[in-house]
């Protein structure tokens, strides 16, 4: 039997996902990239927290997809900029760069179609909240100034 709640989809397939990404490590460093992306699944999971107001739980959601954006924009940018320096190992962990930028471009595709998913089940959720989430062309004349 398979337990199915948002919840509990979320912290396996945060285990599995980050397990997979260092089953080859030899050492005991964690690279921080992989660590970083454990992190933010982490606080997305606190989206799922029904004991957490739900704008806060709204805020988690955000939290997450703008450290998302800051991690390609120094995370990634760094690897590219180490391969394309010619160096092939990533320093103070030993992993190929090749090889850890294509598993850390792979986690972070997996960590954004998470934040929709996770965003679409609090939408759905709103009016049980007894709140109401309006897009722009909804606003009044008083909301728009």
């Amino acid at each position: 039997m398979k337990l199915k709640t948002p919840i509990f989809e979320a912290k396996l397939s945060l285990n599995l996902t980050t397990k997979k990404i260092i089953s080859h490590k030899k050492d005991r460093y964690f690279d921080r990239e992989i660590s970083w992306l454990s992190f933010n699944e982490r606080v997305l999971l606190k989206a799922y927290d029904k004991a957490i107001p739900f704008g806060e739980r709204l805020r988690f959601v955000t939290i997450s997809s703008e450290n998302l954006d800051e991690f390609y924009m120094v995370r990634i940018a760094g690897l590219l900029q180490l391969i394309s320096q010619g160096s092939k190992i990533v320093p103070e962990t030993g992993m190929r760069a090749d090889e850890l930028l294509k598993s850390v471009l792979s986690a972070s595709k997996d960590l954004k179609n998470k934040q929709q998913k996770c965003l679409k089940y609090l939408l759905n959720q709103e009016e049980d909240c007894n709140v109401s989430i309006l897009f722009e062309n909804q606003w009044n004349k008083n909301e728009l100034k």
